[in-house]
């Protein structure tokens, strides 16, 4: 509680909110302070909401992983494993049901994509094992179980694993690994968005699993592109909300990177 509590209040928009909370509050006192802090608040949030800069900080986070590992190295996995990304809660189309939410749905299809085009050294399709648990008290069902659902119905993936108890990345690290040991797995390729690869796959090499990683979802392609102006376009520096969510997304992961080198 006190974790999630702290990182929401370091992150945007929360931390310029106290920026301009802490410059209403020593106008009179300290003005030039005051001046300073509230100059930051609206500049810091300005920046953060242009995609051309919103879109830059995914480019150290997602650069290693553009190119993929060859098929010859791919073909040691004996596994696949699709790290969990969030859900919707009590979806009306669905009778009131959790779904997954689209970034979990996008980890998903591309995990079946590879399940159904690898195979393992005996020659079936490759398992995949999806790991996420309940975050919230009032979450009746896993993410890991929904996972699973999908995957069955919808991609019809035969041979699924699903690890229920994860909270978190590092959780995911530790408990997989588990798993992965009590069914003899070995190498495994590891499916996330590529912005949380450089976290995930930290987190799985201190458990001791041998990953391949198997990144999606890139955000920085288009600046990465050779055909692309790296100044972007006269639209991209364009404040919009959606981009400041995206800039919350990497800053958020390079939060938790500096957590997971200080601390684990």
């Amino acid at each position: 509680m006190f974790v999630t509590l702290f990182k929401t209040l370091l992150l945007p928009p929360a931390i310029q909110l106290l920026m301009i909370l802490f410059a209403w509050i020593c106008w009179r006192s300290f003005k030039r302070l005051a001046k300073l802090s509230l100059a930051l608040a609206v500049s810091s949030l300005l920046l953060l909401s242009m995609p051309i800069v919103s879109e830059a900080l995914f480019l150290w986070l997602e650069s290693p992983f553009v190119k993929q590992a060859s098929l010859a190295h791919q073909s040691k996995a004996s596994a696949v494993i699709v790290l969990g990304g969030g859900r919707l809660r009590l979806a009306p189309e669905f009778d009131g049901k959790d779904q997954l939410s689209h970034h979990a749905l996008w980890r998903l299809r591309y995990g079946a994509y590879l399940a159904r085009k690898r195979v393992d050294i005996s020659g079936r399709q490759l398992p995949v094992v999806v790991s996420g648990g309940v975050v919230k008290p009032y979450e009746l069902v896993s993410e890991a179980q929904m996972a699973a659902d999908v995957l069955q119905q919808e991609f019809a993936i035969d041979y699924v694993i699903a690890e229920p108890a994860s909270r978190d990345t590092w959780q995911n690290a530790r408990n997989t690994a588990t798993l992965l040991k009590a069914n003899d797995f070995s190498t495994v390729l590891l499916v996330t968005h590529a912005y949380h690869m450089r976290r995930a796959q930290y987190a799985f090499v201190q458990a001791g699993v041998d990953v391949i990683p198997m990144a999606t979802g890139f955000f920085s392609s288009r600046l990465q592109s050779k055909t692309e102006p790296w100044y972007g376009w006269w639209d991209d520096w364009l404040p919009r909300a959606s981009y400041l969510h995206q800039s919350y997304i990497a800053l958020h992961e390079y939060l938790g990177l500096l957590f997971y080198w200080l601390f684990k």
